[in-house]
C-alpha cells in the first residue's frame, strides 16, 4: 500500500491506497492501523473493494508507523510505512542582527509558532 505522501499536516485527512494482486480479494479481511494509539485508529474492513482506498486524520503530531494486515483462510501478512504528522506554522518572525558588516557571516533568530504548545515542524533552513 502507499500513502499520498509521508510528511502529513495535524487535523488533515490522509489517503491511503492499496493494491493487491493475487489472493482472495472479497473474503480477505484487511485491519488498517494507523499508530497513534487515537480513538479510531485501526479499522477492519471486509473486502478489497472497501479497503483499497481509506483515510485518516491523525490529532496529533510525531512518527506514526502505519500497518496494514490482510487475513484470509491462508494466513495473513503485514505492510507497514512510517508516516510523519508535523504542525502548521501558523507564524514566523524574523529578528535581524541590529548591526550587519558587509562581507561577514549574519545570523537571524527565528520564532516560528503553531497553535500547538509544543509544535514539532521537522528542519527548517534558512540561508543569506
Amino acid at each position: 500500500f502507499k500513502a499520498k505522501s509521508d510528511a502529513v499536516e495535524v487535523n488533515k485527512q490522509v489517503f491511503f491506497n492499496l493494491s493487491q494482486k493475487q489472493g482472495s480479494k472479497e473474503s480477505t479481511q484487511y485491519t488498517w492501523n494507523f499508530g497513534d494509539k487515537g480513538p479510531y485508529s485501526e479499522l477492519n474492513l471486509t473486502g478489497i473493494n472497501l479497503a483499497k482506498r481509506v483515510s485518516y486524520t491523525f490529532k496529533k503530531h510525531g512518527h506514526f508507523v502505519v500497518t496494514l494486515r490482510a487475513t484470509n483462510s491462508a494466513g495473513h501478512f503485514d505492510v507497514s510505512t512510517e508516516v510523519t504528522v508535523l504542525d502548521p506554522i501558523t507564524s514566523l518572525e524574523i529578528d535581524p542582527p541590529h548591526a550587519v558588516v558587509i562581507g561577514k557571516e549574519v545570523w537571524f533568530n527565528v520564532t516560528l509558532s503553531s497553535a500547538n504548545e509544543a509544535p514539532r515542524y521537522g528542519y527548517v533552513y534558512f540561508m543569506w
